[in-house]
């Protein structure tokens, strides 16, 4: 069942990547007809559209069909509700190691409650 699942998933992103590659294919096989009947350049042959007009409209359509399914995806993404935060029962305190040992003459500006911080609770 897994493996029919991811196949088909992988089958879909494939497609999807493919759609100018189908749009290419579709316009190279039907170019005569395309060029006859769907190209807005038809009366004018001097201009040698031959359909590229319109596989131009057909590609950028597909591109704009993307670009609303990523900005519904995005919007999908930012509509999913935060977790509710819970309050700690104790405070967090966070120790800052030193790199080096440093003697009490060193350490002169930790002081007061910054240096009650840096060391580590009894046991």
């Amino acid at each position: 069942m897994k493996k029919f699942v991811a196949s088909i998933l992988v089958i879909l992103i494939i497609s999807q990547t493919l759609v100018n590659v189908g749009i290419l294919m579709y316009y190279t096989i039907n170019k005569a007809y395309i060029a006859r009947q769907l190209c807005v350049n038809r009366n004018n042959p001097n201009m040698h559209c031959e359909g590229h007009c319109y596989l131009s409209k057909q590609l950028k359509k597909a591109e704009e069909g993307e670009q609303k399914q990523a900005s519904a995806l995005s919007k999908e993404r930012d509509e999913i509700p935060c977790q509710k935060k819970t309050e700690l029962d104790q405070p967090v305190i966070v120790y800052h190691v030193l790199a080096e040992a440093r003697t009490a003459e060193e350490a002169a500006p930790l002081t007061g409650t910054t240096r009650a911080l840096v060391k580590p609770p009894a046991a």
